[in-house]
């Protein structure tokens, strides 16, 4: 068993590696415009870049596995903290247990630091306003707007904003949007990011999307995934008016990025980037009603 736990988190150590070296150097090229932020849990924050702050926020997801392993435990053991535990049990046992919260944490931080990875691809793809100094850019908490230019036309992205649907009248609060003024209305709204960490993507997942993009009226609707998705899926997503991106941690681009060759926000940027050029979720509402027209016509 050791070896097969060992081998998860090994990957699990593997890919935070990817992610950190991508999103370090991605708010290292936008130094001149953003200084970078990590919220902490507590409100706090540290500075991107040169303080080991990604690895002090993933230390926060692994706390947290570690204090919900011990309180799975059940009120039979002894022990109120976590190394007093793992001091008790046998070598084996221990990197067993230990590589278990690990790979635990890992699942839990990846979504929020895919959310960090897409917004600096964003960033790092368009051109924004020349500061007199860098402009904070919080990253693992809701922030916006950050004004950026697509072409010679302003554009805002949020993260996390608090919205409503349009046609339902339901709360929502997408990943990322961008939008053509400093607010988030149903007047604004342009393009979103979804970002998914499923290891695969279910095909009612992107059916809910596509009832999202419907309900808050995009022109462009990008889900981001973590793992590598199907032919089948991505197909499907596109009858949708879906497009979906990987950020290559799934395939041959794999090693490159963990050894820090290749920068996964640089990679993806540009095609966030051309999906919203293309608009290919407003071209298909279009399309749709425009063939449930024609029908209409046909049948009279």
């Amino acid at each position: 068993m050791t070896s097969k736990f060992a081998q998860r988190a090994n990957r699990c150590f593997e890919d935070f590696r990817a992610m950190a070296s991508s999103i370090e150097k991605t708010a290292e090229l936008l130094r001149p415009r953003f200084a970078g932020e990590v919220v902490l849990a507590a409100g706090s924050t540290l500075p991107l870049l040169g303080s080991n702050a990604l690895h002090e926020k993933f230390l926060e997801y692994l706390r947290r596995a570690e204090e919900r392993w011990l309180r799975e435990l059940g009120h039979g053991h002894k022990h109120t903290d976590y190394p007093s535990y793992l001091a008790s049990l046998l070598s084996a046992d221990r990197q067993d247990i230990e590589n278990r919260v690990t790979e635990r944490a890992w699942n839990v931080a990846k979504g929020p630091f895919l959310e960090a990875l897409c917004l600096l691809a964003d960033l790092a793809a368009r051109p924004s306003p020349s500061p007199a100094a860098p402009v904070p850019l919080r990253l693992f908490a809701p922030t916006g707007p950050i004004q950026v230019f697509e072409g010679d036309r302003q554009r805002f992205i949020w993260v996390r904003p608090k919205m409503v649907g349009i046609l339902s009248d339901m709360n929502a609060c997408p990943d990322i949007v961008i939008t053509t003024e400093a607010n988030v209305s149903k007047d604004t709204v342009v393009s979103i990011r979804e970002c998914k960490c499923h290891r695969r993507l279910p095909s009612d997942e992107i059916r809910k999307e596509c009832g999202k993009a419907r309900d808050l009226i995009v022109s462009s609707y990008v889900i981001v995934s973590y793992y590598a998705v199907p032919d089948k899926q991505r197909q499907g997503a596109a009858g949708l008016g879906l497009n979906v991106e990987e950020i290559g941690l799934d395939a041959a681009k794999r090693e490159e990025y963990v050894s820090g060759e290749k920068n996964m926000a640089l990679d993806l940027g540009p095609k966030l980037a051309n999906h919203d050029k293309e608009a290919l979720f407003r071209r298909r509402m279009e399309g749709d009603a425009a063939f449930a027209r024609e029908k209409e016509e046909r049948g009279r």
